[in-house]
């Protein structure tokens, strides 16, 4: 408590424009401080998990299509052969063989793409 007395002592002891500079350099720290601390990892993660999400639709969408299809071809008796090229097509680009396992459309810290490789 004596610390606190004797810092409003000092304040009140500067002349008023100092302590106007002072209270304004105050609330500048805190305002960036605010920011940096909670405003800006808030809206960082926001934007990951949004990207995650995305791509998490573009995979579910993929594989009720790939449903689709492997239903289609199990009731056609697996003649056709044209299907499959088409179904690794539409893989999304991690598992198109793009070269990089992290891209799977996601933030660049994701992790491993689940998807297998394609063999060259």
């Amino acid at each position: 408590m004596e610390q606190i007395q004797q810092l409003k002592q000092w304040f009140y002891s500067l002349p008023t424009k100092e302590q106007w500079m002072v209270s304004g350099t105050g609330v500048i720290i805190i305002i960036t401080l605010f920011y940096l601390i909670v405003w800006e990892p808030l809206h960082l993660g926001l934007q990951e998990e949004q990207q995650k999400q995305q791509s998490q639709k573009e995979i579910m969408l993929w594989m009720q299509q790939a449903a689709t299809e492997a239903k289609s071809l199990r009731s056609a008796g697996g003649r056709s052969t044209g299907n499959a090229d088409r179904l690794r097509a539409h893989r999304p680009r991690c598992a198109a063989g793009s070269g990089s396992r992290t891209d799977c459309g996601t933030a660049r810290s994701a992790p491993r793409c689940p998807w297998p490789r394609r063999p060259r």
